[in-house]
């Protein structure tokens, strides 16, 4: 009989384990995927894990001039943050859906940075979706979520 009350007590929790809403689960998930996506920024990588191209020279003269010795990205500390990052979510029990930036301006500069100008002569950078590191540290956190609430 006690081996029955564990098993019901393990079928009640499981609906709650698996829903987005419960216990910050979908804002830790949002935090984790912010968190690598703030790594891959910092080594200057895209999604893929390729290098983000180089600035062309007449924008890196300028940006030499502005923000001398700053990496890319953070020309007007207003968007490779952790507020920016995690953005706006939307959870429910079932999904998460996260945007990046709080505010217009945030969403503004990631679009101008990540689609580029060719016009500009400013090349594409890529940088808020899915990682391998995102994957693996969400896979590392869900497994530890999921053994904590079944033990």
């Amino acid at each position: 009989m006690a081996e029955l009350t564990a098993i019901i007590a393990a079928v009640k929790q499981h609906p709650r384990t698996f829903d987005f809403t419960k216990d910050t689960l979908g804002e830790s998930l949002c935090h984790v995927t912010a968190m690598a996506i703030i790594a891959f920024m910092g080594s200057e990588i895209d999604p893929d894990g390729n290098p983000w191209p180089e600035l062309s020279e007449a924008y890196a003269d300028w940006k030499s001039t502005v923000a001398a010795g700053e990496p890319m990205a953070v020309l007007y500390r207003h968007m490779r943050t952790l507020d920016q990052m995690e953005g706006l979510h939307r959870i429910t029990a079932t999904t998460v859906d996260q945007t990046y930036g709080t505010d217009e301006e945030a969403r503004s500069l990631a679009e101008w940075f990540q689609e580029g100008s060719t016009k500009q002569n400013r090349p594409p950078r890529p940088f808020y979706a899915f990682n391998d590191l995102a994957i693996n540290n969400l896979n590392d956190w869900c497994d530890q979520h999921f053994a904590a609430a079944f033990r």
